[in-house]
C-alpha cells in the first residue's frame, strides 16, 4: 500500500520530535501494511520547512530504518498551505512535489481561503502540476462551501481523505462528511496523515465497506502514477 500523506520526519513539524520516535512510527507504518510512505512536512505560517531540512531529516531516517532492517520505502514531499501559494515560485513548488512526480499536496483550508483559490489551483494545473487536496472532509471552508470543492474536482483536482476520518477518530460530523464525499466519488486517495502512534496513528485500513470507495489496488495504482513510479 502507498501512503501519500504522513508526518514521519523527526524534528521538522508537529510529527515525531526525535529520530527514535520517527523510527518507531515508521516501523508501525510498515507493520500496518504500507510499503511506500511519502513524508509530507507542513509548509505553512507555523512550519516553513525548507527542502534542505526535509531531505536531511529523510536521509537520517532512511539510514536508521536500514539499520533496523525496516524496508519501508520513504519518499519526500510537503503539505502546502494554500495561504502560502501567493509567495511561492514555480521552483519552490517543484521542489515540494510528492516523490519524483508533479503532484502537489495542498492542505485544505480549515477556516478561510484566498478568494481566488479556484483560480490559483487552476493555474497550477495549467503549469503542469497535479493537485491533491489533503483531508477536505475536515475542512470547515469546504463544509461551508461545498460547491468550491465540487468545482475544483471538476477542474481535475483530486481529494485525499484520511483513513481515520472514515473510522470516526475526528468525530461524527467529519465521519458523515467523509462518507458523503466517498459516495460522490471524491475518495480519489486514502492517506493516513499519521503524526504519532496514538492520537494520529498510521494505517490505511477502513473499518467498513463504504459506497463509492474504490479498491486498494486501484487507489495504489493512482498513487503510483502521481509519484511517477
Amino acid at each position: 500500500m502507498i501512503d501519500l500523506h504522513s508526518h514521519l520526519l523527526p524534528g521538522i513539524d508537529d510529527g515525531p520530535e526525535t529520530l527514535a520516535e520517527a523510527v518507531a512510527l515508521a516501523k508501525a507504518v510498515r507493520s500496518s501494511g504500507t510499503t511506500i510512505s511519502v513524508a509530507t512536512p507542513h509548509y505553512d505560517s507555523s512550519y516553513r520547512t525548507s527542502t534542505e531540512d526535509a531531505e536531511a531529516a529523510s536521509r537520517d531516517l532512511r539510514e536508521a530504518l536500514e539499520e533496523e532492517q525496516c524496508d519501508l520505502q520513504l519518499l519526500v514531499g510537503a503539505e502546502i498551505s494554500t495561504s502560502m501559494l501567493i509567495d511561492m515560485t514555480t521552483e519552490d513548488l517543484r521542489a515540494r512535489t510528492l516523490g519524483a512526480g508533479a503532484c502537489l499536496l495542498l492542505e485544505s483550508p480549515f477556516t478561510d481561503a484566498p478568494d481566488d483559490l479556484t483560480m490559483k489551483i487552476r493555474d497550477l494545473m495549467i503549469d503542469g502540476f497535479k493537485v491533491l487536496l489533503a483531508h477536505p472532509e475536515r475542512s470547515g471552508y469546504f463544509h461551508a462551501k461545498p460547491d468550491v470543492l465540487r468545482d475544483l474536482v471538476a477542474l481535475g483536482a483530486l481529494c485525499s481523505l484520511t483513513a481515520g476520518s472514515f473510522n470516526g477518530i475526528f468525530g461524527q460530523t467529519v465521519r458523515s462528511e467523509t462518507l458523503r464525499l466517498s459516495k460522490l466519488g471524491f475518495a480519489h486517495n486514502i492517506s493516513s496523515d499519521t503524526h504519532d502512534l496514538t492520537r494520529r496513528p498510521p494505517g490505511l485500513t477502513i473499518s467498513e465497506d463504504v459506497p463509492g470507495l474504490e479498491s486498494q489496488e486501484v487507489r495504489d495504482e493512482r498513487a503510483a502514477n502521481l509519484l511517477n513510479i
